[in-house]
């Protein structure tokens, strides 16, 4: 499957920094999760404030590279939809994934608009 992730968010982010500045719990649950989607077999680019990078199979793009006409069979926004509008993109799954403690409109107005048909939440375990 082809899976784009889209991080339109707040701050800059890329795989690199786990093991050098750190990330929040929402970041690292995109990152490995990108990782883990790739290792099976999966097409996954992430979007989001960065430069160029290849991680683990997983391809990297900035944020203004990203087109809403491109097919992809699955484009998940990460935790906010921040200037996008989620139902324009070419993609017959659109999926959220929740991740603020208090819910806002850049992630639960698109919900009740019907711009996604799935949600998505990380359940820590151990």
């Amino acid at each position: 499957m082809k899976i784009d992730i889209v991080h339109p968010g707040y701050l800059a982010v890329q795989p690199s920094d786990l093991a050098t500045k750190g990330v929040g719990g929402n970041e690292t649950s995109m990152i490995l999760c990108s990782r883990r989607l790739a290792a099976r077999g999966h097409d996954v680019r992430v979007y989001a404030d960065c430069p160029h990078v290849n991680d683990l199979g997983v391809q990297w793009l900035p944020l203004n590279e990203l087109s809403e006409d491109e097919y992809r069979d699955v484009v998940i926004f990460w935790v906010r939809t921040k200037r996008i509008e989620p139902s324009r993109f070419n993609a017959p799954v659109r999926a959220v994934k929740l991740g603020l403690k208090t819910p806002n409109d850049t992630n639960v107005l698109p919900v009740w608009e019907n711009a996604f048909n799935r949600l998505l939440t990380c359940v820590p375990h151990g």
